[in-house]
């Protein structure tokens, strides 16, 4: 694939903003980051790369500032892999790049080398030492109906629907030369995370390994 223009053609975007952020003390999308709600972090650095955005949310009211497609969770209360289904599902593109609210550190390249891969695929995954990273990953409408059979099964969990996909796997050492300290795969899941966050992006050199 030849990377041209700022946007990337016949792809859609699903940020997924259905966290509560328990253990943030607040909705996780909203926490504040450096001046900026943790959410837009991703936002801004998926809108400058795909026309269409889907969100998916509990709290729809509070993205109508976006210029997104904002949706509610058609399957509530079973996780990311209920929000995925539904972004996927809307998506007007065969293939969507999935990302979680609390990635604040993507980096546009490795987006592109993850979409450059899907041909062929039901998912891209990156595959790093701490394990893989579904919420940050490309799926094809085609993994739509494991993701259904795994949710009527009652067992939802991305995992469950990844081990009946056709899965490309990327390591870390096709990914360093888009992002050689894979700071794309930092998410924020508490205080500490989001204090660690905080630090990094005080300095020019943001560097972080997993």
């Amino acid at each position: 694939m030849i990377w041209k223009g700022v946007r990337m053609e016949g792809v859609s975007c699903v940020i997924l903003a259905g966290g509560k952020g328990r253990r943030m003390g607040g909705e996780k999308a909203f926490v504040p980051l450096r001046g900026l709600p943790l959410f837009e972090h991703v936002y801004r650095v998926c809108g400058d790369l795909f026309e269409e955005i889907i969100i998916v949310t509990n709290d729809p009211d509070r993205f109508t500032s976006y210029r997104a497609i904002i949706l509610k969770d058609l399957i509530p209360g079973i996780g990311p892999l209920g929000g995925l289904y539904t972004g996927l599902l809307t998506a007007k593109n065969e293939y969507c790049f999935c990302a979680a609210c609390d990635l604040p550190f993507l980096r546009k390249e490795l987006i592109r080398y993850l979409l450059s891969q899907r041909e062929g695929y039901d998912a891209v995954i990156p595959s790093a030492p701490d394990g893989l990273h579904p919420l940050l990953a490309v799926y094809s409408k085609g993994a739509l109906r494991e993701m259904m059979r795994v949710i009527e099964d009652g067992k939802p969990k991305v995992s469950n629907v990844l081990s009946r996909l056709k899965v490309r796997l990327c390591t870390v050492e096709e990914m360093a030369p888009y992002d050689p300290s894979l700071i794309s795969l930092f998410n924020v899941n508490d205080i500490e995370d989001l204090r660690r966050a905080e630090e990094l992006m005080k300095g020019e050199d943001i560097r972080w390994n997993p």
